[in-house]
């Protein structure tokens, strides 16, 4: 089982191998923001508890957007609307 801190610096890992040598930090000088991509993560779980905590864990990474539900049939119309990359729940 793979835990939240190693999910969120194995997607950062990805994230920063996105961006060409030599332009992290780079500004996009089209729109004068931070070259940046957003990973869409959806965790699921029926303990609200539970499920607030790891979405504010995952948001710590600030290239995270993170959603949560309480339910498989929440998850799947929020997913429908919204197509998170990966989805995380509790068995």
């Amino acid at each position: 089982m793979l835990s939240t801190s190693r999910l969120i610096h194995a997607i950062a890992g990805a994230n920063r191998s996105a961006i060409p040598d030599g332009d992290e930090g780079a500004s996009n000088q089209n729109h004068g923001t931070l070259f940046m991509t957003s990973h869409r993560i959806l965790h699921v779980d029926d303990e609200a508890d539970i499920r607030e905590i790891a979405v504010m864990c995952l948001e710590l990474e600030p290239s995270f957007e993170v959603r949560g539900a309480s339910s498989g049939a929440q998850a799947l119309e929020i997913a429908g609307e919204w197509v998170p990359i990966l989805s995380s729940s509790t068995l």
